[in-house]
């Protein structure tokens, strides 16, 4: 908790997928938190195409790009699918429709 505390405080964008690793790492889980920030991402890149769900996926996916030093930009797909890969897409789905995210609700269906 204060080290996602601490990571917010130094720029949201820079340290994105380590605070989502903290909120989802915390007991219990703030997948509130991380579903917000994907919204807010949402928000920031509003016409972005989807991608494929990490499992569906044939050519290397977004995360895999980021480890091998290419596009650093992180999307709220490149995000939703991080979260994905921290925690099962389900408990992310079902927590989007117990707050009424219909988009973010559509964004997890595809990696459910």
């Amino acid at each position: 908790q204060l080290l996602s505390a601490e990571l917010e405080k130094t720029g949201k964008m820079d340290y994105l997928l380590p605070i989502i690793t903290t909120h989802i790492k915390a007991s219990p889980p703030k997948l509130t938190e991380v579903l917000s920030l994907i919204k807010e991402l949402r928000q920031k890149y509003p016409d972005r195409r989807k991608t494929k769900a990490p499992h569906l996926a044939t050519a290397k996916t977004s995360l895999q790009k980021i480890a091998e030093g290419g596009d650093k930009t992180v999307t709220p797909e490149k995000a939703l699918e991080y979260a994905c890969w921290l925690t099962k897409p389900e408990l992310l789905f079902d927590k989007a429709l117990e707050i009424y995210e219909f988009e973010l609700v559509l964004m997890v269906a595809q990696f459910t």
